[in-house]
């Protein structure tokens, strides 16, 4: 799933950008075969043992009365891997960081939802936002912006809105529901690479805003203040 963004983008590049097509299948096939090398130490045992994988995934006992059993229904693992749009917009809200057995999965997880780092987490969706007043990248904008967006539609699985829309969906198509009923893992890459590329397009926006500023030691500091605040987010 990783890839499919990035072939898409590619396309995208070859149908707008005529003369540059050749490098750009080049840069393609090079990036994924080193991404192959780096590795194949996982990938080489995941093929061989792929028929496994199908195995484990039609494992749906349900958790009723027997604490043993720790598998859950494909609809049970859809609705716990969905995420709010609050928190997708955010990038954030996996299940796992609140949640417990004995003990908390992570120990640092419900800092996440602490009033200063929901606060702070904002940062970024609003830098993402910036992206789009940036005339100059409007073609990556654009093809960012929807994957973007695609991203917050994917993960937020049954949250409104149209949430009984997706739950129907994955209940009338069984095995697309056992493919990606943990939409947040599947599909949460999306936001982080989108936001990744807007989010360098935003503070470029940015910061030549600030440099627009006649005054220039508030437009000094002010760019002194964005580096800050980027360094204590990321």
């Amino acid at each position: 799933m990783f890839w499919l963004p990035i072939a898409l983008w590619i396309a995208y590049k070859l149908f707008l950008e005529k003369n540059d097509r050749i490098f750009s299948i080049k840069y393609f096939f090079l990036f994924f075969g080193f991404w192959i090398l780096c590795n194949i130490f996982w990938l080489t045992p995941f093929i061989l043992d792929v028929n496994q994988q199908f195995l484990a995934a039609n494992n749906t006992a349900v958790v009723i009365d027997d604490p043993s059993k720790i598998f859950r229904s494909d609809i049970e693992n859809f609705n716990l891997n969905s995420v709010s749009v609050f928190n997708a917009w955010r990038i954030t809200g996996f299940w796992a960081l609140t949640s417990e057995y004995l003990d908390p999965y992570f120990v640092w997880g419900k800092a996440y939802f602490s009033s200063p780092l929901i606060y702070l987490s904002f940062i970024i969706p609003l830098l993402v936002l910036f992206a789009f007043f940036n005339s100059s990248q409007k073609k990556n904008v654009l093809f960012w912006g929807i994957v973007f967006i695609l991203g917050i539609f994917l993960i937020k699985g049954s949250y409104p809105p149209f949430g009984e829309f997706n739950i129907q969906l994955f209940t009338y198509f069984p095995y697309l529901l056992r493919a990606f009923r943990t939409v947040f893992g599947k599909f949460g890459f999306m936001l982080n690479l989108s936001a990744a590329v807007l989010l360098g397009i935003g503070v470029m926006t940015l910061e030549i805003w600030l440099k627009k500023f006649r005054n220039k030691f508030i437009s000094k500091y002010c760019n002194r203040f964005l580096n800050l605040i980027l360094f204590v987010v990321l």
